[in-house]
């Protein structure tokens, strides 16, 4: 997966978002990130949480590097079982949806 391609899917309203966690999840092995969590052996105590680390770094200098305006990134302050630990993605303008 092309990181960028994800983030050119992201749209312009408030439920529009991203988030570093979410890629690849739980499960590394028979993926396209098989090769990143491999590589971060031996590293940490934990493998899976430090190629996580890896790659929500990669993720943030994609984004970082666009060209095509503002995007915004966050944190939730007090991560639980129900949202994501790592980094939030969105366009910088976002608008409301209009309620029904």
């Amino acid at each position: 997966m092309n990181l960028n391609h994800r983030a050119d899917a992201i749209g312009n309203t408030e439920d529009d978002f991203t988030n570093s966690s979410w890629l690849p999840g739980t499960i590394w092995q028979e993926t396209v990130f098989e090769r990143l969590y491999d590589a971060c052996e031996g590293f940490a105590e934990d493998q899976e949480q430090y190629a996580g680390f890896m790659f929500g770094w990669l993720m943030r200098r994609v984004m970082i590097a666009r060209k095509d305006g503002d995007w915004e990134m966050f944190k939730h302050h007090q991560p639980t079982d129900k949202t994501p630990r790592g980094t939030y993605y969105c366009r910088a303008n976002r608008v409301r949806k209009a309620a029904n």
